[in-house]
């Protein structure tokens, strides 16, 4: 623009806008001409020269950042030599040849292509075939202005990252868009899209999509592949069923799909990495299962049908902070609301609840509790009026004194949450660890609770366990690592085998001196840890684990290497044996070429020499080859 022209009132006073990145202070001619912009159209603009294009086409580099930015307000069409502002003709080259040896600041070679142009808040309804010209636009801002269509040729803007349409009339989208394939940030919020191409999957660098206010029905199944997607609008829209692809989205964090039509959903457990939900303003019916989203913090489920809340699903939202369930059809809250213990805002507004929960009042982070607009019998109106402190202080003050009333964190016949860890938090981690606890028994509750958690993995480590607890067995289905170490065990009941799925045994620093027979049969072991005990030979069990891959012996009182028993173990890629009592290592125990690692030192064999076993296992393992009689 030329910098006789400063300003320009803009159709929103809140929206005024520069036209160039520096203009002086305007004389009264020059406001005079700014103003007579509103009734005098486009055309007249280019003729009253009151822009110039080659100060925008080049503008000086700042700080070697190429940004450009043309903003204008009060137009019903952008003059056509903006769309070539990369592309000067004659007379511009020869404004900006510059002598070399002039002091002239304003070089030649320090001007940079446009790179973000602005023309949002107009009343634009077309945007020419031209813009193609303006290829090297990293940002492009549309927003606000009368666009029903756009042009194919916004295909060619190959270097967009940034691109704004909303608030037009966009009705459809060519073809031609979805080649905008380096789209970081997309937003078309408030037009008029019933549908869009199925090639929105090939933008796959978004990360920031806004879909909000139009009239989707409908989102196309390669939104799948947007796997860098962090954030996607979806609300005010006519969707009536939840995108089954949006639900394979890694590391998409917030997802508002309210203001929609939806009567259910799927399970959204692989959504590992979303944080915010909004689903108010639908039709569901059931809570979602939201079981594995576990870096889940808000959940906004207002104005739906919910009725009622199920234990398993309020498992599943053990990290939530804000939990909005208002203007639904709840008349229950069960009791184990108070697994969410880090609820810092509750909304139960208007709903059909009677009673509520006196666990409610000990959830230590609660600061917002609502409940206004239910049929409350239990809690007087004037309490529940004086707000959230005073209404957890009455809950608590009830409790006192009362049994089997369930507190935050406890459980029945099982002791203090410090000592067990909640059901949420197993199924979320699918482990069980009640590690350094000084544990003499653990109660079979835990187990049962561990089983419906579908528990993987026990650490029941360093403990005074005389015995395997009985529970265990309880997860034979799915049990894979399970760690005894540091506990005071003098022996392992041949039920283990019920165990079969076990991968990792760990029973180091017990006082096991045998294995029964029927561990042979765990075909699935891979690896054994017995170090530390007073095993005085490998059991012969061991050399029958044909999956096993690692053994750990250290510190027991071994006196002999069983070679024939150790070949049988095909697998075997770790031995360790250091710390016994071995007298001897046989030269044969070369020929277990599978083997990468091999410990023997702390022994009392003179062959191979301690300088020997410093230099590797694969040089240890040539050396005893290498000393058998007659040769391998």
């Amino acid at each position: 623009m030329s910098e006789k022209l400063s300003r320009c009132s803009s159709r929103r006073n809140d929206n005024t806008k520069t036209i160039a990145s520096e203009t002086p202070q305007s004389t009264p001619r020059e406001r005079h001409m700014a103003g007579g912009l509103r009734t005098r159209g486009a055309q007249d603009l280019e003729q009253d020269q009151v822009y110039q294009p080659s100060r925008l086409a080049s503008q000086p580099v700042q700080d070697k950042s190429p940004l450009s930015l043309l903003t204008v307000n009060c137009l019903f069409q952008v003059p056509g030599k903006v769309w070539s502002l990369n592309q000067l003709d004659e007379a511009e080259v020869r404004m900006l040849e510059t002598d070399l040896d002039a002091e002239d600041e304003d070089k030649w070679w320090s001007h940079l292509p446009l790179s973000s142009l602005d023309l949002s808040s107009n009343a634009l309804k077309v945007i020419p075939a031209n813009i193609k010209h303006l290829d090297t636009l990293a940002v492009l801002n549309l927003q606000d202005n009368s666009l029903d269509s756009l042009p194919r040729e916004i295909g060619a803007l190959s270097k967009l990252t940034r691109l704004h349409l909303g608030r037009n009339k966009l009705r459809s989208l060519p073809s031609q868009f979805y080649q905008l394939r380096d789209l970081r940030q997309l937003v078309l919020s408030h037009n008029q899209l019933e549908e869009l191409g199925e090639d929105l999957g090939d933008l796959v660098m978004m990360e920031t999509l806004d879909l909000s206010h139009n009239s989707l029905s409908s989102i196309p199944a390669g939104t799948g592949f947007l796997t860098r997607l962090t954030q996607l609008n979806l609300s005010y829209n006519k969707l009536a069923d939840f995108p089954p692809d949006l639900t394979s989205l890694p590391v998409l964090v917030q997802l508002d799909i309210s203001h929609n039509q939806l009567p259910m959903l799927p399970p959204l457990g692989d959504l590992r990495k979303l944080e915010v939900l909004y689903l108010q303003y639908n039709c569901l019916t059931d809570m979602p299962d939201m079981l594995g989203c576990v870096a889940l913090k808000e959940l906004h489920l207002g104005r739906n049908n919910i009725s009622e809340l199920n234990v398993e699903t309020i498992e599943s939202l053990g990290h939530v902070r804000v939990l909005s369930l208002r203007d639904n059809k709840l008349s229950v809250l069960p009791e184990e609301i108070n697994i969410l213990q880090h609820l810092v805002r509750l909304d139960l507004v208007n709903n059909s609840l009677t009673t509520l929960p006196r666990c409610l009042g000990f959830l230590p982070h609660l600061q917002n509790l609502q409940v206004e607009g239910n049929p409350l019998r239990s809690v007087r109106s004037d309490i529940v009026q004086c707000g959230t402190v005073r209404l957890m202080k009455f809950l608590r003050q009830r409790v006192e004194g009362e049994e089997g009333v369930p507190r935050p964190g406890s459980r029945e016949g099982i002791g203090e949450v410090s000592d067990f860890p909640d059901r949420y938090t197993m199924r979320s981690c699918r482990s069980l660890n009640v590690a350094s606890k000084e544990l003499g028994s653990v109660p079979t509750s835990v187990f049962e609770e561990a089983c419906e958690a579908e528990v993987t993995s026990v650490d029941l480590s360093k403990n005074c366990l005389s015995q395997m607890p009985d529970g265990l067995f309880r997860l034979s289905d799915k049990l894979t690592d399970l760690n005894l170490s540091c506990n005071s065990l003098t022996s392992v009941p041949k039920e283990i085998v019920k165990l079969w799925h076990l991968q990792y045994l760990a029973l180091d620093r017990n006082m096991l001196t045998d294995l029964p027979q029927e561990l042979a049969t765990m075909d699935k072991l891979r690896e054994l840890v017995l170090s530390y005990n007073k095993f005085q030979d490998i059991p012969e069990c061991v050399y029958d684990l044909k999956g096993l891959e690692i053994l750990a012996m250290r510190g027991n009182k071994l006196s002999t290497i069983s070679v024939a028993g150790l070949a049988r173990l095909k697998r075997l890629a770790v031995l360790d044996l250091a710390d016994n009592n071995i007298s001897q290592v046989p030269p044969q125990l070369g020929n277990l070429t599978q083997l990468r690692t091999l410990e023997l030192a702390g022994n009392g064999f003179r062959q191979p020499r301690h300088a020997i076993l410093e230099k590797g296992t694969h040089f240890v393992l040539a050396y005893l080859r290498d000393r058998i009689p007659g040769g391998p």
